[in-house]
């Protein structure tokens, strides 16, 4: 039997922005912390850490101070995912389905950016909702490396193939 594992939860504030990340504390020293697979988590402890991660994001978002926030989930991908020639990462695609358990489209605006596996939300007015997720947008195609290190290498494919003229 195996100990539990802990995690550490981190929220990243880059201006109006909060990005969501996680990683098991015993890879706190590790550059590949975020990006660590085969972990040997259950499909019930993985719900159980993202219900958690979701709680904490929920209450960041609660305090006044952060209601002009936009929160932003970033999909790390792994090796299998460019091994199976995945567009975006299976990561990005359990965010989706379970923040979508926790955070209702009624009482949130939800965008989904498969290619960047990006999933962002927040309860602000929709109208600036769509200013900020313009903005985060145009941060990313100002910073292509830093866009590019968020797409499987499927992903740089069809990236390439559709904005040709941003290699």
């Amino acid at each position: 039997m195996r100990s539990k594992l802990i995690y550490k939860f981190e929220l990243f504030y880059f201006d109006c922005y909060v990005f969501v990340k996680f990683y098991p504390s015993k890879l706190q020293g590790s550059d590949e912390r975020y990006s660590k697979a085969k972990i040997g988590l259950s499909i019930q402890e993985v719900r159980t850490l993202l219900n958690t991660c979701c709680k904490i994001v929920h209450h960041d978002m609660g305090h006044e101070e952060n209601e002009d926030c936009l929160y932003g989930f970033i999909g790390q991908w792994y090796e299998k995912d460019n091994r199976l020639r995945r567009l975006s990462s299976i990561r990005y695609s359990i965010y989706l389905k379970q923040t979508a358990n926790v955070f209702f489209q009624d009482q949130y605006h939800h965008n989904w950016f498969e290619i960047l596996n990006l999933y962002c939300l927040s309860q602000m007015d929709y109208e600036v909702h769509k200013q900020k997720v313009s903005g985060l947008l145009h941060f990313f195609a100002s910073n292509p490396t830093l866009s590019m290190s968020f797409l499987t290498e499927a992903g740089k494919d069809r990236f390439i193939d559709e904005f040709p003229n941003t290699q």
